[in-house]
């Protein structure tokens, strides 16, 4: 909760104290995942990581099926350019991928230890993006990422 308050400080504009346009959407999917975070870990301190995602995939599937049905959109197969649906497959098989690393590392290390591997990602992918990308992050972002992992050792450390 705390991390969700800090990041929404630093999405204010102090020049024109002034909030994002969208501020009423960030705060309600911030929140919305926070549910799907506590569902996720209720469920799988019931059943095994393996049979989480299994169940996850076959929703999904049932989900898209009924969509594809209901919308009756079967000519948009034909239509799909072959280059464009293999980057689609090759960017489904990398997610999928670190779903199942997240979901093992969400029943294995828990809830806190997986967001604090999380701020650590997040703050490696600006370093790589600086440094391969030449990508030059805001000097909000750099301050909210170095707070976070401060935070975060911080937290490993007394814990």
């Amino acid at each position: 909760l705390f991390s969700i308050a800090l990041t929404t400080i630093f999405s204010v504009d102090f020049k024109n104290m002034v909030l994002p346009k969208n501020f009423p959407k960030i705060i309600l999917v911030e929140l919305l995942k926070s549910i799907q975070l506590m569902v996720e870990v209720y469920i799988l301190k019931n059943i095994t990581y393996i049979e989480y995602i299994v169940i996850i995939q076959v929703i999904y599937f049932i989900y898209a099926t009924f969509l594809i049905i209901y919308l009756k959109d079967f000519k948009g197969f034909k239509k799909i350019n072959s280059r464009l649906m293999k980057y689609r497959v090759i960017w489904h098989i990398i997610w999928f991928s670190s779903f199942i690393i997240y979901i093992f590392l969400l029943k294995e290390l828990w809830v806190i230890i997986t967001t604090l591997l999380w701020f650590f990602w997040s703050a490696i992918s600006i370093l790589i993006a600086y440094v391969f990308l030449k990508e030059i992050p805001n000097k909000k972002d750099i301050i909210l990422w170095l707070i976070m992992i401060f935070l975060a050792v911080i937290w490993y450390y007394f814990n």
